[in-house]
């Protein structure tokens, strides 16, 4: 097996609940992923260790990790980590942990581009797309040229969370969120947005976030288009879903059925959606893995205007 496959079959054993299986995974084949991807693997084994009760070897886990040079955000206020909370090692493991993140947060450079072709009208329709984990905004950028080409005002935001050269993560979102809002309410003071047709967008984990930060309203959008959805437990959306202010909110899921988990992710998504009664479409492929599908690249904008309903 390879990194990808070992990390599907990992977030299907997870899904599934069988923790047991998936710790034996993520420790059997952790010197598959890269040193860069090796701290979101630590962070696996030890929450895998967690659910079925194993404090010692959450805690070898951590401290192997932190002798490694990785940090993890706020285990102490983790519910899952909870086993581990009288441990004085792990206190001081915390508090180690703690001080790198705030280093790594006052050093981090912020990036992003706003693309908009020049004789673009305003006030523009405007997007603001994530792109996924190990991703970065060059690579992410040409999903989005169907867009520009019907007007669309295109904000690309790098997470400043690195995960290796030239690669970004969004696994921090107490982090990003206030980041991702500042940034935002600078693209409305620099360019004239049509507040009405304003849509989050995303990839993988990028499409995760843009879900929450949609339906808790951090950002005054009409929807969401989400491709390979990521989220660890739709399920938990449950009370967010109930909310009438939601109801309003429409969606763009797109996935493909050899991308298994985030496959299932999709479905169950379109499930919530329907049981609360939220606009949504669910557009399937059949053979692209997880990836962007370069077919529906084509029809970026078809699905942007669904979202606000144009």
């Amino acid at each position: 097996m390879n990194a990808s496959e070992v990390e599907q079959k990992y977030h299907q054993a997870v899904a599934d609940k069988k923790y047991t299986k998936a710790l034996a995974l993520a420790t059997q084949y952790f010197d598959l992923f890269p040193p860069h991807a090796q701290r979101v693997v630590y962070f696996w084994r030890m929450e895998m260790a967690c659910l079925i009760k194993d404090k010692v070897q959450a805690l070898a886990v951590l401290r192997e990790a932190v002798a490694a040079g990785h940090w993890f955000a706020q285990l102490d206020e983790n519910p899952t980590f909870l086993i581990l909370k009288e441990s004085p090692e792990f206190q001081s493991l915390v508090g180690i942990c703690t001080q790198r993140r705030l280093e790594e947060i006052a050093n981090a450079p912020f990036v992003a581009q706003v693309l908009h072709l020049e004789d673009s009208p305003a006030p523009y329709p405007f997007v603001m797309a994530l792109h996924g984990n190990s991703e970065n905004i060059e690579i992410f950028a040409p999903h989005w040229h169907d867009a520009l080409q019907h007007g669309w005002l295109v904000s690309l935001p790098q997470s400043p969370q690195t995960h290796g050269p030239d690669a970004y993560v969004w696994n921090d979102w107490d982090w990003v969120i206030p980041v991702l809002q500042d940034y935002n309410l600078r693209i409305r003071d620099e360019y004239t947005i049509d507040a009405n047709k304003a849509v989050l967008a995303g990839f993988s984990m990028g499409a995760g976030l843009a879900i929450r930060l949609a339906l808790e309203n951090k950002l005054a959008v009409k929807g969401v288009l989400a491709v390979a959805p990521f989220l660890s437990s739709p399920e938990e959306l449950r009370p967010l879903l109930a909310q009438a202010s939601n109801r309003t909110l429409r969606f763009y899921l797109v996935a493909s059925k050899e991308d298994e988990y985030c496959y299932a992710v999709a479905n169950e998504l379109s499930k919530l959606f329907t049981e609360y009664e939220i606009v949504h479409q669910l557009d399937i492929y059949e053979d692209v893995g997880h990836s962007f599908p370069y077919s529906f690249e084509q029809k970026v904008a078809e699905a942007l205007r669904f979202i606000v309903n144009a």
